[in-house]
Order: C-alpha cells, then sequence, then structure tokens
C-alpha cells in the first residue's frame, strides 16, 4: 500500500522505486524483533513497484503463519515530492523514494484450543481435542499438545496423543520452520486385518518453501486378533523403523475442498533402513487439474494418485507400510475394500494407481456451506504384481486384467469449518471377486 498518494499509472510494474529505510511502528514487545528484521529486510532490495507488491503479499502471509499476530501492514511510505498538484509523478523516469512502514498487533492471547475433525492418512474418521500455547519462550515457537479418537467405518475406536513444537527459521529466509513432533497411538485395525497397532513415533521435519524434509524413528507392535487369517501370521510383532523422507507440494487451487480452477501436484519419497529393522523405498503421486467450463459454476476435474513400494533385498514389505484403497479414495468400494484379500482381512497392496474424472456443479448456497452436485468415474487397481517373480508380460497382463471401474453421481456439501461431505450412489463396472462393494457412501474428507 501507498501511504502519500496514488501513483498515476497504467502498468505498475514500469514504475521504478528506491527504498531509502525500513520503520518499524507499534511492533509487539514480546516478540523476537529479528522476526521483522530479517522478514522485511529483503524487501528494501526491490527495484519495481509491482515486484514490491508481490513480495510484500508473500511477507505478510509468512508472518501469518508464523501464528503470533492478529494482523500485520506493510505500508510503502512515497515522498510526495515526487508529485505535482494534479497528483502526477514528475518526474516518471526517475526512482521513487520510498520508506517501508511495518506495524503488527499481537493476537490478544498467547493459547488457543480447538475442537475439530479430520481423516487420517488411513482414512479414518477422527475427533480431534488440543490446545496451542505460543511464543511462550520468546522465540516465537508454536507448542501443541493435541489428543484424537479416530472412528473407521465400523466406529472401532483408537487413541492418539501427540506434543509438537514448530520454531520459524527466519534467520535464514521465508517459508522454512523446524518441527519436532512426539507422538503415541493406538489404532485398532480389527474390522480390517484382525490387528491393533501400538506406536511411539518422533518425527524432526524442515520446512523449505514447497519442500519438507524429515526424519522418523518410530516403535511398532503389532498384535494380531484371534482371527487373524494365515497370510497375516508372519505380520505381528514388534519393529523399529528409522526413515528419511522427502516430500514437494505444489498447489495453484482457488479452493481445496471445491476448486473451480487451478493444479494441485504432491510427491514423496520415503527410503526406510537408516537403522531399525524395516528397510523399503517408498514413492507416492498425486496430481489434480480443476477447469471451469462455463459462468454457472460447472467444474471439470482429472486426478491421478499412485504409489509404489519396494523391500530392499532380502526384506518383505509389512501391512503397516503397504497401500489400500478404497471409500474415499475408491468410491464404490468399501474402505480397505480393493486389492489383495483373504477372508475378511485386507492384505494392502505394493503399488496402486487411480484416474478419475468429476464433473461438478454448484446448486445452492446455505450457512451451513455450499451444496453441489456431480458425476464421475474412476479406474485404478491395488496390486503386488509389481513385486512378484512373474515375468514382465505376465504382470502387466495381470495387472489389466484385474483393473477395477466405477461410474458414479452424487451431492456435495463443503462446509465453511473445513471439510467437504459426499453422499454418493456409485455402480463398479469392472471389479474383482473378493472386492468389498459399497454402491451407497457418506464420505468425509478434508481435501479433494
Amino acid at each position: 500500500r501507498k501511504n502519500s498518494g496514488a501513483i498515476m499509472s497504467n502498468d505498475v510494474s514500469t514504475e521504478p522505486i528506491a527504498i531509502n529505510d525500513i520503520i518499524f511502528h507499534t511492533l509487539p514487545e514480546q516478540l523476537d524483533p529479528k522476526l521483522f528484521e530479517q522478514s522485511i529486510k529483503p524487501l528494501s532490495d526491490i527495484t519495481n513497484l509491482a515486484t514490491f507488491y508481490e513480495q510484500a503479499t508473500i511477507t505478510q502471509t509468512y508472518l501469518t503463519q508464523v501464528n503470533m499476530l492478529d494482523s500485520i501492514n506493510i505500508i510503502l511510505d512515497v515522498n510526495p515530492d515526487h508529485y505535482n498538484n494534479n497528483r502526477h509523478i514528475i518526474h516518471p523516469d526517475q526512482p521513487l523514494n520510498c520508506n517501508i512502514i511495518v506495524s503488527a498487533e499481537p493476537r490478544k492471547k498467547n493459547y488457543t484450543m480447538k475442537l475439530s475433525t479430520y481423516v487420517n492418512s488411513r482414512q479414518e474418521y477422527c475427533l480431534s481435542i488440543g490446545a496451542t500455547v505460543s511464543n511462550l519462550l520468546r522465540k516465537c515457537e508454536t507448542m501443541t499438545c493435541e489428543g484424537a479418537v479416530n472412528m473407521d467405518g465400523s466406529f472401532a475406536l483408537a487413541e492418539s496423543a501427540k506434543l509438537s513444537i514448530t520454531k520459524p527459521l527466519y534467520e535464514f529466509g521465508l517459508k522454512k520452520f523446524l518441527n519436532f513432533a512426539l507422538s503415541k497411538d493406538t489404532i485398532n485395525h480389527v474390522n480390517y486385518n484382525s490387528y491393533t497397532e501400538n506406536r511411539i513415533s518422533g518425527i524432526t521435519s524442515l520446512t523449505a518453501g514447497d519442500h519438507i524434509f524429515s526424519h522418523e524413528l518410530a516403535f511398532r507392535d503389532i498384535q494380531l486378533d484371534e482371527k487373524v487369517t494365515e497370510p497375516l501370521l508372519l505380520e505381528g510383532g514388534i519393529n523399529l523403523k528409522s526413515s528419511l523422507k522427502h516430500s514437494w507440494t505444489n498447489d495453484t487451487r482457488d479452493n481445496p475442498l471445491v476448486p473451480t480452477k487451478g493444479k494441485y501436484m504432491t510427491m514423496t519419497n520415503e527410503i526406510a533402513g537408516i537403522g531399525g529393522n524395516v528397510q523399503y523405498f517408498k514413492n507416492s503421486l498425486s496430481y489434480q487439474e480443476h477447469i471451469l467450463l462455463n459462468n454457472d459454476g460447472t467444474v471439470l476435474s482429472a486426478k491421478l494418485k499412485s504409489g509404489l513400494l519396494c523391500p530392499l533385498p532380502g526384506q518383505n514389505t509389512r501391512i503397516s507400510d503397504r497401500f489400500f484403497l478404497g471409500d474415499i479414495d475408491f468410491r464404490g468400494f468399501e474402505m480397505k475394500g480393493v486389492g489383495p484379500r483373504w477372508n475378511d482381512d485386507s492384505y494392502g497392496g505394493n503399488a496402486f494407481y487411480t484416474a478419475s474424472i468429476h464433473v461438478e456443479r454448484p446448486i445452492s448456497e446455505f450457512k451451513i456451506g455450499k451444496l453441489s452436485g456431480h458425476v464421475f468415474g474412476q479406474i485404478g487397481n491395488l496390486t503386488n504384481e509389481l513385486t512378484s517373480s512373474n515375468t514382465a508380460k505376465e504382470k502387466v497382463n495381470n495387472i489389466m486384467n484385474t483393473n477395477r471401474a466405477a461410474v458414479g453421481i452424487g451431492f456435495v456439501l463443503a462446509v465453511p469449518m473445513g471439510f467437504r461431505m459426499e453422499l454418493n450412489y456409485t455402480n463398479p463396472i469392472f471389479y474383482q471377486e473378493d472386492d468389498q462393494l459399497a454402491p451407497f457412501q457418506f464420505g468425509l474428507a478434508m481435501n479433494l
């Protein structure tokens, strides 16, 4: 923003500027002044107006993400001597002498309480309660304590507790955070896999822009149920996982729940075996593209997901690490209803893919959220064929002959609280004899 009058120009990107000084007004005393100094200082090297606006917006977003402020203002104060009486620039070929003025208001409380719902990585519905305390050590750190109850498709309960500390690394530039999380989970998989997993894990992660680098050390105790099927008998017991992971995400969607335009792509690579007795390489990829078709809000969406889990030589994969498909990940099938199984036990797969097309059109908007209708088609597979001993030709034939496909129609309610509810009728066209079908489904997701 400009403080001394509007610049009269049809193309502000051509306006050169020269930053003379950075003036800090009403900065919160309880915050580390380096947070503002290191974040704002790069703006002083900018030499044109459009770039300044762009980078100032990024800086404001970053300072908001630090979660210490109610508001942050970055004002560009232009010397009024550059204008004549008609408010036009006197010498448009010369840089505008400017000062940057920064003011901020801290949060009135340095703690928050929350009650929320979410869907975890296993597509299980969860109810969470937590508390967050900010800036306790006056280093702009955030500490969060959280407990959750997981409710799977049959409402089997599981317990989890998590303590995490996040520290912005503003000394090294924007969008850099260091996080440490310690968690304890008891996850009941009896209804799908005949086991319960007790896990204690510690994760250290570094976020740098769109990249996250992390190390996980996890103690996992797999307790088998008395009705477990024979192929899973060797899956029980205690194992120690130590892994390095890298994730990259690029998201240009205008809304993560009901996007009308933009793309989303994320890729994760993980290698386990840096200590411990779990050894594998794991890759997962997700891609979306959304196109607004007309003025009534009809949106065409295309989505692709894939995953590959490769055990290191002499090793086998474990049920805690394999992929599963069904429910919101593959409409028309029960949760964990796709892929290898024995009786009631879903065994999971070492590789999967899904590809889908959606057409979504808004119907109406209510106080509780935005209601839309959608039609969709999806194809995919979950298999262990890629890591089998079959020939390449046999692997391709087996994968192609066991593809699943489904088409459907339904309603979508995007709730402002931050989740998406779906009620769908799906017709599975291609499926295998052991697959668990679910023509009518109600789904809940925090992301599309």
